[in-house]
């Protein structure tokens, strides 16, 4: 743009003293030109940028770890005057680390149109992901000048951790909740407010669980098997106090994160219904939250990432 604002100068240097020795009509068309030349260009550009608007968002609320998600750009242009550029500057990053990327994007703009850019990002860690447009810069067709729009757009996302497997059991017999309203549907129990699955009779099953009504009409014996209560009291408490900023901030918070899901995938798994406990730095409060399903869980891990304040200490 600089060498254009050059070039123009010296060519209107020229062609006054084009004019100036030579007293034709031609030199002062030519003066006239190339004076006029950059004024149209200035006025146009002006024209365009007070008819212009941005739009700047994320196409989804959340996104798994190392998956791309979409951010959109759109220009609506009001204006008689295309722009043959628009630059955007763009910058994005994790509020659990320092680090910001940035990247530039170029785009035409038709006049009395709209021109949509979509670009993926993505994130090896999971946490909020912050995106901003810096601001637009759109230049006139000889690239004399230049104009900013949509400055300082934010958007962002949640970006969720990914769950890992892990093998073992859960044992049922630790607690009993009396007033359970939830029982399994694969697994019998000892809880005897609701019955399970009625059965043959085997050697060794006790007297009090035979179904006599039914036995009688069967003319064998019936046994009832109880119920197994999955909401019996178990609560998981993540700990995310941080107590320096540092490069390892990131990747141990992202450890915490995912490995509660881990263990709460694993009690779901398990038919576990329990309830995790955390920390809101954005609400000051403690945030208790039950989990009984995949939809609940994944709930919950995006609350609980929007909830961490944006000052890398939780």
């Amino acid at each position: 743009m600089l060498i254009s604002k050059i070039f123009f100068l010296v060519l209107i240097i020229i062609c006054a003293v084009f004019y100036v020795m030579y007293l034709w009509d031609f030199a002062l068309v030519l003066l006239i030109i190339s004076i006029a030349m950059p004024l149209i260009m200035y006025l146009s550009l002006r024209s365009v940028k007070k008819n212009m608007s941005v739009e700047f968002k994320c196409l989804s609320n959340s996104s798994a770890k190392r998956e791309n998600f979409p951010v959109q750009i759109r220009i609506n242009n009001n204006s008689f005057f295309p722009v043959g550029k628009a630059e955007a500057f763009i910058q994005y990053y994790n509020v659990f680390n320092n680090t910001i990327n940035t990247f530039q994007l170029h785009m035409p703009v038709q006049s009395k149109n709209s021109q949509s850019v979509v670009f993926n990002l993505s994130s090896v860690f999971c946490g909020i992901v912050k995106i901003k447009c810096v601001n637009i810069k759109i230049y006139d067709p000889l690239r004399i000048f230049s104009f900013k729009i949509g400055k300082n757009l934010q958007t962002e996302i949640a970006v969720l951790p990914s769950g890992h497997d892990i093998s073992g059991i859960v044992n049922f017999t630790d607690r009993i909740n009396e007033e359970s309203s939830q029982f399994s549907e694969y697994k019998p129990g000892d809880d005897p407010s609701e019955v399970f699955d009625l059965r043959g009779y085997y050697p060794g099953d006790k007297l009090n669980r035979i179904h006599w009504k039914l036995s009688s009409k069967k003319d064998e014996f019936i046994v009832k098997d109880y119920s197994l209560p999955v909401d019996v009291p178990c609560m998981l408490f993540l700990d995310m106090k941080c107590y320096e900023d540092s490069d390892f901030t990131l990747p141990v918070f992202d450890t915490l994160v995912e490995t509660l899901v881990s263990v709460s995938q694993f009690m779901l798994e398990n038919e576990r219904v329990h309830t995790i406990v955390y920390f809101s730095g954005i609400k000051n409060e403690f945030i208790e939250r039950t989990i009984s399903s995949v939809d609940s869980l994944t709930s919950a891990v995006q609350e609980l990432i929007y909830s961490v304040a944006d000052n890398l200490y939780c």
